[in-house]
């Protein structure tokens, strides 16, 4: 039988800082990979909105409120996509403006029904 004295021990590799978080991060990498983002594509080249096109979501602006299908309805030439980040950058330049009046409250989102009646 061995005594604790004759057996040698092996020193444990000391894992410095460096490698342990390059290590994290390729775990993190790999996990990423398999729950990646749908890949964004602009499906519509930007182009600069016309007078006449911001005439007309002033207009509907006014008339539909938040109510973004009506509003590209009016418009006619810009998707809701573009109307929505259109709005976002129209009611900054009206806060700045000191016209955060003009802008229309947020719609309340409609809650899932419970399906009890």
């Amino acid at each position: 039988m061995l005594s604790n004295s004759s057996r040698q021990v092996q020193p444990m590799p000391v894992i410095g800082y460096q490698s342990w978080n390059s290590r994290n991060l390729e775990m993190k990498a790999r996990e990423t990979k398999s729950r990646s983002r749908k890949k964004y594509t602009i499906r519509n080249p930007r182009q600069q909105w016309t007078a006449e096109e911001h005439q007309r979501f002033v207009e509907a602006i006014k008339l539909y409120k938040r109510d973004w299908a009506r509003v590209k309805e009016h418009v006619g030439t810009r998707t809701v996509i573009q109307i929505r980040s259109h709005a976002q950058k129209y009611f900054l330049k009206l806060q700045k403006q000191g016209m955060a009046s003009c802008i229309p409250p947020r719609r309340n989102k409609v809650a899932a029904s419970s399906g009890s009646t």
